[in-house]
């Protein structure tokens, strides 16, 4: 397969044309949706380091990521250099009904809100705010 061919494929796959143009109508949880599985997948290839790991070992990794404590750390580290706007996106999930559905666990409401703004960047097509996000000093 060409590269080409590749890029057009990926484009398929991830058709953020059908999306709504305003952004503001897509659903906080549903960003929290999206922001979540993204996540799974860079913490899962970050946990595997060179690729010569073991899966135990790999999977320890991922799960120290993957866990709201990670995640809120991984939102704490990030905080300062948030944009008003996605500073907005993350008080949204914050307080969002399924940041709520553990009641008050602080720190499932802190994943919730930086799945929430990976979700966001994601459909945003903000690759740039991402990797910055991704370089943090917790992954």
């Amino acid at each position: 397969m060409e590269h080409s061919e590749f890029n057009r494929s990926m484009e398929d796959l991830f058709d953020f044309e059908r999306l709504t143009k305003n952004k503001s109508e897509i659903p906080t949880d549903i960003y929290a949706y999206i922001g979540d599985s993204f996540f799974n997948l860079i913490a899962t290839f970050h946990s595997i380091k060179d690729g010569r790991t073991k899966t135990v070992i790999a999977n320890r990794r991922g799960v120290e990521l993957k866990r709201a404590s990670g995640q809120k750390k991984l939102l704490e580290d990030c905080m300062e250099k948030l944009t008003d706007e996605e500073k907005e996106i993350v008080k949204k999930g914050l307080n969002s009904k399924g940041a709520k559905k553990r009641g008050n666990d602080i720190d499932y409401r802190y994943a919730t809100a930086f799945e929430t703004l990976v979700g966001y960047l994601f459909v945003t097509k903000n690759w740039e705010r991402l990797n910055d996000i991704f370089r943090t000093p917790a992954l």
